[in-house]
């Protein structure tokens, strides 16, 4: 049996107890090398400005260090496996993290409401990340995801200030509205591995203007640089932006296709798309669908009575 270390007068041997320090006030903390695990709620709600983590750490537990807003780094060390959910929730004047090599999972909420964290390097050895990890992290710019993901999750990213974001070549299923609310977000990149997207994955993203699916991958596509992600088997657009072009042989718009876009203008309908959901929610600023001649009425029957003055025929 290891040997009890003591943390400001309080005796542990491998594990901090849940709720600890729960509320204290400390500066400064030094946990003791030995320390396995830092149980639910350790340090919650503490006014820490720096912890040092020992080598022999493998857990931090859940809402261990949640709503510690003094905190502004920390450095977790490498023998650290498995970061319970809301661990570092409103933290909100973190502003670097360093991850180690041999974590596994990022839990959900981690980092939710970490308003001042500007970037982050999630290692590959990261395989998932649980949804809302980084909600509401306003000032994120820089994310580096990792190579072995294989889903990004519903609402990983809301309100995020990054203007890029490059999927790794491991992903197999986008989760609805994972991209949300990132209202810096001008380009948007789908790998070969790509299976699944459940739709509308980004949404009030209102400065996307570029997106690009790989043109390897085998389910959708980016046919004629259109800046769009279509179902190649159905020939459905389920994403566009402003700069969309569609193209010929698109049989169907999916709804919220377009959703959000002030800066959406104009749009033309070619003549193959048979069906058009509930499309062009709030993009105010519409004001003119261009379709072929002939098909007026018959895209009149399938939108809204707001957009039906807007179909003109060319």
């Amino acid at each position: 049996m290891s040997a009890p270390v003591t943390i400001c007068g309080k005796s542990f041997t491998t594990k901090i107890e849940d709720k600890a320090f729960y509320g204290f006030y400390m500066s400064f903390v030094e946990i003791p090398e030995g320390i396995t695990e830092i149980g639910e709620q350790s340090f919650a709600d503490c006014k820490i400005e720096r912890i040092k983590l020992p080598s022999t750490l493998k857990k931090i537990g859940k809402e261990a260090f949640y709503h510690c807003f003094y905190l502004t780094e920390i450095d977790i060390p490498d023998s650290v496996t498995e970061i319970g959910e809301y661990a570092f929730s409103s933290c909100k004047n973190l502003k670097r993290i360093n991850l180690p090599s041999s974590l596994e999972k990022i839990s959900p909420y981690v980092f939710a409401y970490c308003q001042n964290l500007t970037e982050i390097d999630i290692p590959d050895s990261v395989a998932d990340i649980g949804e809302m990890a980084f909600f509401y992290c306003k000032n994120l710019e820089k994310v580096k995801l990792p190579k072995s993901l294989k889903v990004l999750r519903s609402e990983t990213f809301y309100n995020c200030l990054f203007k890029e974001l490059i999927l790794p070549d491991s992903i197999k299923l986008i989760e609805v509205h994972s991209i949300r609310y990132c209202k810096e977000l001008e380009a948007l990149y789908i790998p070969k591995s790509v299976e699944t997207i459940e739709a509308p994955i980004t949404q009030e993203c209102i400065k996307l203007k570029k997106i690009e699916v790989d043109k390897e991958n085998s389910s959708y596509d980016s046919r004629e640089n259109c800046n769009a992600i279509i179902e190649t088997a159905t020939n459905t657009l389920i994403k566009g932006c402003p700069t969309t072009i569609i193209p010929n042989g698109v049989e169907r718009i999916a709804a919220y296709a377009f959703d959000n876009y002030n800066n959406l203008y104009e749009l033309t309908i070619p003549e193959s798309v048979a069906f058009v959901e509930e499309s062009f929610c709030y993009c105010d600023n519409l004001k003119i669908i261009k379709v072929a001649k002939g098909k007026a009425e018959f895209y009149r029957g399938m939108v809204s009575d707001a957009l039906k003055p807007l179909i003109v025929e060319v």
